[in-house]
């Protein structure tokens, strides 16, 4: 009697042991880093904990920008394509497309045409919708993940790229690379403010991306051939600061995501393959963090600690730790990286 009591509290012991661990290893979910590479049409899947490729999805086309979906579902990503007939228009003969990719299985379920060049996709925060900033045109649109169709389209400047929405999900912050200003869209109504990007005789040429912080108050432009960027108050509609960088052959700065409460904005740039630094508040270069070439995209861990950066011209991905302020490692990844999102993380367009 007494052998059967410790057999069966040691069968209890063990099973629990074994609840715990599997609870424990189910708490702790590996983020994964997603790479939309242009030169060969794939994304590269990094495990964020060993820092290697583990999977390379395989698109048509030419997949710009990448994003997560928040309830953990989906990887959005563009095809940058148009049907543009220019003589230098490497985009040329081809349809956009947005494509929604399972996340457990990283099998494309669906393909929603954009009929214009695809730039950037955001997802709302409840996961029901992803925008789209169509580049090859003049329009932002909202899909309806279910219905698997454009529900909403919001009239923009001409060439909207890297867009932000605002915190409280009621305002759409586009850069129009082509009109050279940032149209402020109101989602509720569709009407459409546009500013124009100057300050004290400085004007942007080509406003590339945008980031805003979490409260809403300021939102910043890149702008990729004045190799500047600009802080705006939102409340005002008003451009309040300007910060220039080093000038060079096209094009400079690129995505500009603000990590929720954070003090600094962290800004590739491509032509002088650094990673900016820059005070919030003062709005002030703090300094230069050397990367790789042709630094472009990048997207925080959900903690904030470190930021991932795409090298579009060394086809590599710099791990960034913020502690330090320096790049840790780098990674070989597809061809041509631009876009770059993370599971559970903080990524352009919020």
């Amino acid at each position: 009697m007494k052998c059967k009591r410790i057999c069966i509290l040691f069968f209890v012991f063990v099973l629990a042991a074994v609840l715990s661990c599997s609870q424990e290893d189910s708490g702790k979910k590996i983020a994964k880093i997603y790479v939309a590479n242009e030169g060969d049409g794939t994304i590269s899947v990094v495990d964020a904990q060993s820092l290697k490729v583990v999977k390379t999805i395989k698109l048509e086309g030419m997949p710009h920008n990448v994003n997560v979906d928040p309830l953990g579902r989906y990887v959005y990503a563009t095809n940058h394509e148009g049907e543009e007939e220019e003589q230098h228009d490497i985009h040329a003969n081809h349809v956009p497309y947005l494509r929604i990719i399972d996340a457990k299985n990283l099998k494309i379920v669906h393909s929603i045409p954009m009929q214009e060049i695809a730039a950037h996709v955001v997802p709302s925060r409840d996961g029901r919708f992803v925008f789209v900033s169509r580049e090859g045109g003049s329009t932002i649109v909202e899909v309806d993940i279910e219905a698997e169709k454009i529900t909403k389209i919001f009239k923009v400047g001409e060439g909207p790229h890297g867009f932000v929405l605002s915190n409280n999900e009621k305002t759409i912050y586009s850069p129009n690379m082509r009109t050279n200003d940032v149209s402020i869209v109101d989602i509720e109504t569709g009407n459409e403010e546009r500013l124009e990007v100057t300050f004290d005789s400085h004007k942007c040429n080509t406003p590339v991306a945008m980031g805003i912080t979490q409260d809403d108050k300021f939102s910043f432009v890149t702008c990729g051939k004045s190799f500047e960027i600009y802080k705006i108050d939102n409340e005002n509609k008003k451009v309040i600061g300007r910060v220039g960088f080093k000038k060079g052959d096209l094009v400079g700065p690129i995505q500009a995501p603000v990590y929720r409460g954070s003090n600094f904005l962290y800004v590739p740039d491509m032509r002088n393959s650094v990673v900016h630094k820059i005070a919030i508040e003062k709005f002030e270069l703090e300094k230069d963090i050397p990367a790789g070439q042709g630094a472009h995209g990048i997207a925080y861990s959900s903690d904030g600690k470190t930021a991932y950066v795409t090298n579009t011209w060394e086809n590599t991905l710099s791990i960034l730790d913020l502690a330090s302020d320096s790049v840790i490692k780098s990674i070989k990844v597809g061809s041509k990286p631009n876009g770059v999102a993370v599971s559970d993380g903080y990524n352009q367009g919020w």
